[in-house]
């Protein structure tokens, strides 16, 4: 996932945890609707499309993670 690319990542069809059986998910996909972009990108909002559709008295936390170089010369890079 750390190498995808906003768009690839909104690209993908990811369904959530509770809808895992094949059986749930092929009963929610209708074969002649066609299937929106919207409902799947919405599951990797940017920070903009956050603050623009949460209620503006919600409070969250944004943390903020980078690679931090080890004093030995490497970096923990790897696992980002």
């Amino acid at each position: 996932v750390k190498d995808l690319t906003l768009p690839q990542l909104q690209s993908l069809k990811i369904y959530h945890a509770s809808k895992t059986d094949v059986i749930k998910i092929e009963d929610d996909i209708d074969e002649d609707e066609p299937v929106g972009q919207e409902q799947f990108s919405s599951l990797f909002p940017t920070l903009q499309e956050l603050f623009e559709q949460l209620d503006p008295h919600l409070g969250f936390n944004v943390e903020i993670k980078y690679a931090m170089q080890y004093r030995h010369g490497g970096s923990e890079q790897n696992y980002f």
